[in-house]
């Protein structure tokens, strides 16, 4: 059988004999740690018969590493990286050529260089019941490399007059940007006050304001590109609230449509309506959309 990954496979391995551990004691350190992988899937990554793929695998890396007390994100920089054709951007974004055109004008294609641990959006819902503003707090650790730059990108409903405008608010500021007006999009680089070694985590956050338009909106969707943590997303409502809200995760943008969904196949679970907002926590979100949706 032709090993899927060698070059994994002698990092890992090289690990292990430099730090005279068997798998059956790494085994019980990642299961001591919460991350529990098999004896059997640990040989198969060793003798590269398979890598690591899912985002359930790739959560384990960052305690091998610390196990194995390597450099941080050098076990992830060794798999090839057609094996992140799931941690692609375009997956869980529209118009992915326009989008992956966009992000390698501005160098940001490759989404292995960092890891989302969290993201909190704060929604703003006007008295019109129009989308007006959303203020994120993020926060991402570098994986594979030193970063200092990371993309944001932001798509507005049909029917608004413009993109999205986005400013920095603390911990990064806004640099280049690509609009896509046929799309109602802009991507936009968000710059660090401080070069990311592997390994060193960052908070930082911003602020959207959305074009004008008429049209109501009918949810918040966030994407990601790979799993983080936590997602937090709260959704305030200026004026009469909506009768219904859920709150939910799709796999990839292919089964997000563009019209509200039907009150009676809303996906995801009831949210409740506090004082005009609701809040939907998402615990290990695994990469794909994160969203709230109502009906008026």
């Amino acid at each position: 059988m032709r090993p899927a990954d060698g070059h994994f496979a002698e990092v890992f391995s090289e690990a292990l004999r430099n730090r005279k551990l068997t798998l059956q004691r790494v085994h019980a350190r990642l299961v001591a740690a919460g991350t529990p992988v098999s004896e059997a899937t640990l040989s198969y990554w060793q003798t590269g018969r398979s890598t690591p793929r899912r985002t359930s695998s790739l959560r384990v890396l960052a305690e091998l590493e610390r196990i194995l007390e390597i450099q941080p994100g050098s076990l992830v920089a060794a798999i090839d990286g057609r094996t992140f054709a799931q941690w692609d951007l375009t997956r869980v974004l529209p118009e992915p050529e326009l989008v992956d055109a966009a992000l390698s004008d501005l160098g940001l294609r490759d989404c292995r260089q960092y890891r989302g641990i969290s993201v909190d959006d704060d929604v703003r819902i006007g008295a019109d019941r129009t989308e007006k503003e959303v203020v994120s707090h993020v926060i991402i650790r570098a994986d594979v490399v030193a970063i200092d730059r990371i993309p944001l990108i932001f798509q507005q409903e049909e029917g608004a007059d413009g993109i999205p405008g986005v400013e920095a608010v603390a911990g990064c500021r806004i640099g280049r940007q690509v609009e896509l007006p046929e799309i109602r999009m802009v991507v936009s680089e968000a710059l660090f006050p401080r070069r990311l070694e592997p390994g060193d985590a960052h908070h930082f956050k911003y602020r959207v304001e959305w074009a004008p338009t008429t049209t109501p909106s009918f949810r918040w969707e966030r994407s990601l590109a790979n799993d983080h943590r936590q997602v937090v997303t709260s959704v305030t409502f200026a004026g009469e609230p909506p009768r219904t809200i859920h709150g939910y995760h799709l796999p990839s943008m292919d089964v997000s449509p563009e019209e509200p969904w039907p009150e009676d196949q809303l996906p995801g679970v009831p949210l409740q309506l506090v004082e005009g907002q609701v809040q939907y926590l998402t615990l290990d979100a695994p990469l794909g959309l994160h969203g709230v949706t109502w009906v008026w």
